[in-house]
């Protein structure tokens, strides 16, 4: 487990749970919460099922929140706040005043190649400036409505 600091005193913060078993699979699991506060509450609605778990476990694919539909069907995405299009603000920089810039939502549950199996973000983002980030967390302190 790691905690995860934004630098802003009124940004939660979210501990990353990377679970890392012998056979060679792993997975990600991000939890909005000190690490001594987790409880079994937090687990069960942001840790994965145990049909994911046994797929990391021997290697196998298996993405969290399920992408596809090939992981088990008692497995539901979290409902988000914002849908695909919705005008947004997002946390680019340090400052919790001036470090915010416009988009749109361009991405539901997003996810690049490149990460793990179950990593994933709630949002990709579009810029007004053209470039594209993703929002890690759907909460205020890192992607909030556009004003």
């Amino acid at each position: 487990m790691q905690e995860v600091d934004c630098r802003d005193p009124s940004c939660p913060i979210d501990t990353a749970v990377t679970v890392v078993f012998q056979s060679g699979g792993s997975g990600i699991a991000s939890i909005p919460a000190k690490a001594k506060d987790i409880d079994e509450k937090h687990l069960r609605e942001k840790f994965p099922n145990h049909g994911v778990l046994t797929k990391w476990s021997r290697g196998e694919d298996a993405d969290w929140p399920p992408l596809d539909d090939d992981v088990e069907a008692d497995i539901t995405f979290p409902q988000l706040r914002f849908g695909h299009g919705s005008r947004v603000e997002c946390r680019i920089g340090p400052d919790p005043v001036t470090g915010w810039a416009r988009g749109t939502i361009v991405e539901l549950w997003y996810r690049e190649k490149s990460w793990p199996p179950g990593s994933f973000a709630p949002y990709q983002v579009e810029l007004d400036d053209g470039r594209r980030i993703f929002a890690p967390a759907d909460v205020d302190q890192v992607i909030r409505t556009a004003s």
